[in-house]
């Protein structure tokens, strides 16, 4: 497959050639550093990570927008930009991604993607499943683990209530949910919202 190597200039559209990002002044990787700096309650775009969650979060039809891959996961970025081809594709040097990610977990393939509509109660009352209310729980790797466990209960959602998160679309969330953060309604709610009976009479609580 050819590969434009344009410096820190260029950028490519979902047709082109996958481009490689040797530097972290190039504008793919700017933007992957505005996603990672962003503190929005409400983000546009938000960043996933690895394989599975990146599939997951196609599954659910997230919208992506770009596909990242060191030069050794080009064959699985591939397979992952094939079912997405509108998404921008790049292949960025390891040292730039551990450049961008210092400090916390590296990966070899990660995506950004538009962030959906987020949920509301009316999605979580909408399914036929109990509804989980998360009290207090705020490792998001339990939250993670809860939002898995309750999909495969068939919940119909999951409510976080003092949860320290601005999103429930949290790159640590998203990491630890496995991508079903993107199948399940989450919200994130007061205790205020949950005590005036938004909450379903039938949710089942679990508290740190």
């Amino acid at each position: 497959m050819p590969i434009a190597h344009v410096g820190h200039h260029a950028y490519t559209d979902g047709g082109a050639a996958p481009v490689v990002v040797d530097n972290v002044r190039h504008p793919a990787a700017r933007r992957l550093t505005d996603v990672l700096r962003s503190r929005a309650a409400r983000p546009r775009t938000v960043l996933v990570e690895d394989e599975e969650n990146i599939a997951q979060a196609i599954r659910a039809g997230v919208q992506m927008l770009a596909v990242y891959s060191t030069p050794a996961t080009e064959i699985v970025a591939a397979r992952l930009h094939a079912q997405v081809p509108s998404a921008a594709r790049f292949i960025i040097d390891d040292d730039v991604v551990r450049s961008l990610l210092a400090g916390d977990k590296t990966t070899s393939v990660l995506a950004l993607a538009r962030a959906p509509r987020p949920a509301s109660w009316r999605d979580v009352a909408a399914g036929p499943g109990d509804l989980l209310v998360l009290d207090g729980v705020r490792i998001t790797g339990n939250i993670g683990a809860m939002i898995r466990t309750a999909c495969a209960f068939g919940a119909s959602g999951v409510v976080l209530v003092d949860s320290g998160l601005r999103t429930v679309y949290d790159r640590r969330v998203i990491r630890a949910s496995r991508g079903l953060v993107f199948t399940l309604p989450v919200i994130l709610a007061d205790r205020a919202e949950v005590s005036r009976g938004s909450c379903a009479p039938r949710a089942s609580r679990s508290s740190s």
